[in-house]
C-alpha cells in the first residue's frame, strides 16, 4: 500500500508537468503564429488615420510587371529565375530554387510573410512542398515602398529531375485565395478587381452623434476584388472597396459615422459590417472621403450599402456587379 501511495503522487506530479509543458507550448506557437500573420488578418478596425491610402479601388496589377508576379494582400511577388539541380543518387533529393523578388505595394504599412506560405506546386504529384528562405530566416519583413530579394529552397522527394513545364508556385495563408505563378512557360495575370456601379445620388440622414444636425452621404465609386490593401479573401469571399463622401458640421476621431456599426453591407446571404473604416482627404471644408472595406460571400447577390443599419432613418444605396461574361 505505502508503494501504490508513492506512485500515485508521483504520477500526478509528472502529469502536472506535462500540462505546463504543454500549456507553455501551446501559448508560444500561438503567440508566433499571431505575430507571423499579423499582417494579412482580417479583424475590424475603425477610423484607422492614414490606413485610406492604403486602399485603392484597384491595386496593382501583375501584368503590368516585367516578370512573373503574383500580388497578394500588398505583396507583389516576382519569379527572378529558376533552377533545378537533380537527384545525384537514389536516397538523394532533388532541389529546386526560386530567386524572387518580393515588393510591398503598400504606403505606410509593413508586411511579414513566413516561408510556410511559400509551396511548390506539380502537376505530376498532388504533394505540396514546403520552402526555406535562404538567408532570411523564418520571416520576412518588407517596409513599405521597399523591395528584397530572397531565394525559396524546396526539396522534391517525387522525381529525381523534376520539368520546369510541371511546377508552380503558390504563395498563400491556409483558408485564404491562394496566388499562383507557372515556373515554366507563363501566361498573362488575369485581372481581378472589378469595377461595380455604386447609386452615387446625395442623400441626408441623422447625425448620430447630434440629432439636431444632419449628414449627407453619397457613394462615389466601389470595387471587388480578392485583394485590399494588407487583406487577403478567404477561399469562396471576395473583398470590396467602397468610397463614400461624406458631409458633415463636424467630424472628430470619435465620430459614430467612421465606426464598423454605422455600417453595413446587405445582400442576399445576409448583413456584414466592414472590416475597416478609414478617414481619407478632405473632398471639400466640409466633407471627407471615407473608405469602407467589406469582406463577403462570393455568391452574394442583390448588394447594398446601408449607412445607420438598424435605424429608422437608415438609408441605402444599391451596389450593382456586372455580370460574368
Amino acid at each position: 500500500m505505502g508503494w501504490s501511495m508513492v506512485s500515485t503522487s508521483s504520477q500526478r506530479q509528472f502529469m502536472l508537468a506535462l500540462v505546463w509543458l504543454a500549456t507553455t507550448a501551446t501559448l508560444a506557437v500561438g503567440l508566433q503564429l499571431f505575430d507571423s500573420n499579423q499582417a494579412f488578418g482580417d479583424d475590424g478596425q475603425s477610423a484607422v488615420v492614414g490606413m485610406a491610402v492604403e486602399y485603392p479601388l484597384a491595386g496593382p496589377d501583375p501584368a503590368a510587371e516585367s516578370l512573373p508576379s503574383a500580388l497578394y494582400a500588398g505583396l507583389m511577388w516576382s519569379v527572378v529565375e529558376t533552377r533545378v539541380t537533380p537527384a545525384q543518387g537514389l536516397m538523394d533529393r532533388a532541389e529546386v530554387q526560386v530567386d524572387l523578388k518580393v515588393r510591398n505595394t503598400l504606403a505606410v504599412t509593413q508586411l511579414r510573410a513566413p516561408a510556410s506560405m511559400l509551396a511548390l506546386v506539380s502537376s505530376e504529384s498532388p504533394v505540396v512542398i514546403g520552402a526555406r528562405l535562404v538567408d532570411a530566416g523564418r520571416r520576412l519583413a518588407v517596409e513599405p515602398d521597399d523591395t528584397k530579394t530572397v531565394t525559396a529552397v524546396f526539396e522534391l522527394g517525387f522525381s529525381p529531375n523534376p520539368s520546369l513545364d510541371t511546377l508552380s508556385l503558390r504563395i498563400g495563408e491556409p483558408n485564404r485565395v491562394p496566388a499562383i505563378i507557372a515556373l515554366g512557360p507563363t501566361s498573362a495575370a488575369a485581372a481581378s478587381t472589378v469595377f461595380v456601379a455604386v447609386e452615387t445620388t446625395p442623400t441626408a440622414a441623422p447625425d448620430p452623434d447630434d440629432s439636431s444636425r444632419q449628414i449627407v452621404v453619397q457613394p462615389s465609386a466601389a470595387s471587388i476584388d480578392i485583394n485590399a490593401g494588407p487583406y487577403r479573401a478567404a477561399e469562396d469571399e471576395r473583398l470590396a472597396v467602397v468610397k463614400v463622401v461624406l458631409q458633415r458640421v463636424e467630424v472628430t476621431d470619435e465620430s459614430t459615422f467612421l465606426t464598423p456599426g454605422y455600417w453595413a453591407l446587405e445582400a442576399s446571404t445576409g448583413t456584414v459590417a466592414p472590416v475597416l473604416v478609414a478617414r481619407g482627404a478632405e473632398a471639400a471644408a466640409n466633407a471627407d472621403e471615407v473608405t469602407l472595406v467589406f469582406t463577403f460571400p462570393a455568391d452574394a447577390q442583390n448588394l447594398s450599402l446601408v449607412a445607420g443599419p438598424g435605424q429608422p432613418q437608415a438609408v441605402s444605396f444599391s451596389v450593382v456587379v456586372p455580370a460574368p461574361r
